[in-house]
């Protein structure tokens, strides 16, 4: 009951800060009824440097708090790990779905009020929405599991979340904008694809069997990993 009433308090906390923090970025340019007032909105609140940067503050520190790592206690009790593993795995993925659909939610609801909605569905933005969801979902759970992979490795939770909260901004600041460098971060954002009516050609299908390849190979590395773990 307590576990449930605390998840419920913060997830309600999460969500107001974020809907708070959209209003704050898009409050400039909600006057303008254009489309591209949408875009510079949506791409404000959903800029890298907030999806890798600085919301993985958020989304790290609370998925730690939801799901606290499995104990070496526990683990050397049972002649097999890989449910332990695959319970976390789950887990991670789910709460990437849910970060997801929180910050991409916000977006859709907050355009929705400030915009035309009939504009915005034949420009197929709600659309472009359901797409960038699923692709922020396998980003997340990326990133958690490269976080479970330092977590294995340091035994430390604190360690491996502030690790990829740093690498993961200097890489964003830096290797993306600043060295213009795109691999992994060009695959990210799907909104352009969409609303050009482009999300069938193969560049775009091409964007999401790459994100979702990268999400197993690091799901396999973390596996591994997890079961060196287990030997210790």
């Amino acid at each position: 009951m307590f576990y449930k009433f605390k998840f419920f308090i913060l997830t309600l906390i999460l969500i107001s800060f974020l809907s708070v923090f959209w209003y704050l970025q898009s409050k400039p340019f909600l006057d303008g009824q254009d489309f591209q007032a949408t875009l510079v909105t949506y791409q404000g609140f959903l800029s890298l440097r907030y999806v890798t940067g600085y919301y993985l503050m958020i989304f790290l520190p609370f998925l730690y708090i939801f799901f606290p790592d499995i104990k070496d206690i526990k683990l050397i009790r049972y002649k097999s790990r890989l449910p332990f593993f695959y319970q976390r795995l789950r887990k991670s993925f789910f709460f990437s779905l849910g970060f997801s659909v929180i910050l991409c939610a916000i977006v859709a609801i907050g355009t929705s009020i400030f915009f035309d909605v009939s504009r915005l569905i034949n420009q197929h933005f709600y659309l472009a929405i359901l797409f960038q969801t699923i692709q922020f979902t396998f980003v997340y759970g990326i990133i958690s599991n490269l976080s479970n992979i330092l977590l294995d490795i340091s035994n430390n939770v604190v360690i491996s979340t502030v690790s990829v909260v740093v690498v993961f901004i200097l890489l964003t600041n830096i290797i993306y904008f600043e060295l213009d460098y795109s691999f992994f971060f060009a695959e990210i954002h799907l909104i352009n694809y969409v609303i050009k009516n482009d999300w069938l050609n193969f560049s775009f299908l091409m964007r999401l069997i790459r994100i979702c390849s990268m999400f197993i190979i690091t799901s396999l590395i973390s596996r591994y990993i997890f079961l060196l773990r287990d030997i210790r």
